[in-house]
């Protein structure tokens, strides 16, 4: 968020004439026809009521700030916009790019979620974020122990045989700060009709890429030594730097007749 700029309350959902009013004071033409314009032009995509108004969350007021600064310092037109969005440059800027960029807060305690705050801070509906989580790409943080997530693909938090004996309902299942980047990330997927069972794909290929990594690293743990964590790391950042530009160039091949 801008430095000193007027902000909604945290997960407050706002109608297309409260965020004007929002922004004004950054952008001073700011209209809801010009807001309505960016939609059409496929650039944001807010959510929308039971009575089919729109609805924008935290992350659609992001968005639209960043398009906006854009477009008055940078004097990009929506093209290129548009491009950079395509690339995901928005949410590098915006959120960060790594699970420790977001939401840490000053004293380096990394906040837990609930799936309502999830929802809220995401624009993502709570079945939405129930239904990531059944696919594994949100995984709850165990009870015990903040620092380990619960078994894969666990939807709840899970009630233990003596709470069971005593009736009492699991506690609310609480997501890292990790899982705030990955509902958001997952909503720009949804506005392409991109659901949880389609990224369960990538997620499934991330677990095994990252299987694969440990397997090659292990040689420099073994040899130990006082560097061997560090260089262990910096393998691992390299392995997953090489991954990734490996899989842009192969799919950029495999999806060749869409470029000019």
């Amino acid at each position: 968020m801008s430095a000193g700029s007027e902000s909604s309350p945290p997960g407050a959902r706002l109608s297309i004439g409260e965020v004007v009013a929002l922004l004004r004071t950054e952008f001073s033409d700011l209209t809801d026809s010009k807001i309505r314009f960016l939609e059409d032009r496929k650039l944001i995509s807010p959510a929308r009521t039971a009575g089919g108004y729109r609805s924008f969350g935290p992350h659609d007021i992001e968005v639209l700030r960043w398009i906006l600064t854009r477009q008055r310092d940078n004097y990009l037109p929506l093209s290129i916009i548009g491009e950079q969005i395509d690339r995901g440059e928005h949410l590098a800027d915006i959120w960060g790019t790594g699970a420790t960029d977001v939401g840490v807060s000053p004293s380096g305690d990394s906040p837990t979620y609930s799936a309502e705050e999830l929802s809220a801070e995401s624009g993502l509906s709570v079945a939405e974020i129930a239904e990531l989580t059944s696919f594994g790409l949100l995984v709850p943080l165990a009870d015990d122990d903040p620092d380990r997530s619960l078994p894969t693909g666990t939807g709840a938090a899970q009630t233990s045989p003596v709470q069971a004996s005593l009736g009492l309902e699991p506690p609310e299942p609480r997501y890292g700060s990790s899982a705030l980047l990955i509902a958001r990330i997952s909503r720009e997927f949804a506005t392409y009709g991109l659901q949880a069972r389609h990224l369960r794909v990538i997620r499934n290929a991330a677990v095994r890429d990252a299987s694969m990594f440990e397997q090659g690293i292990q040689p420099i743990l073994h040899a130990g030594g006082a560097s061997a964590d560090l260089d262990a790391q910096r393998s691992m950042s390299r392995l997953v730097a090489l991954c990734e530009r490996l899989r842009s160039v192969v799919m950029g091949e495999a999806l060749r007749r869409y470029w000019p």
